[in-house]
């Protein structure tokens, strides 16, 4: 596991111990409360679930964005939870992108 990654999975685990299905790679990180029946679990991040908790990353190297690509919060507080988490060690030539609210 490279060093990013491992970077990545420790703030993932810091936000809340409600968290528990991750899935990253280099340029996304999904993690969530609550995950997809069958075999192949799946973070569940679609807003609008009535229980789950989570957010999907999406990792622009390149323009040095770090985009909100879908967010949920069933519990009340835990949406500002989640962006704090990501915006507080962002670095400072980095982006927070909200592409559609």
């Amino acid at each position: 596991m490279r060093l990013d990654e491992i970077l990545i999975e420790e703030r993932t685990k810091q936000m809340t111990r409600e968290i528990d299905f991750h899935k990253i790679s280099l340029d996304f990180l999904q993690a969530s409360s609550e995950a997809t029946k069958g075999r192949i679990k799946t973070s569940i991040t679609k807003p609008g679930h009535p229980a789950a908790i989570g957010v999907s990353l999406i990792l622009d190297f390149d323009h040095k964005d770090i985009q909100f690509f879908e967010m949920n919060s069933a519990t009340k507080g835990y949406g500002r939870k989640m962006v704090d988490a990501v915006l507080k060690d962002l670095p400072k030539a980095w982006n927070g992108v909200v592409v559609m609210d």
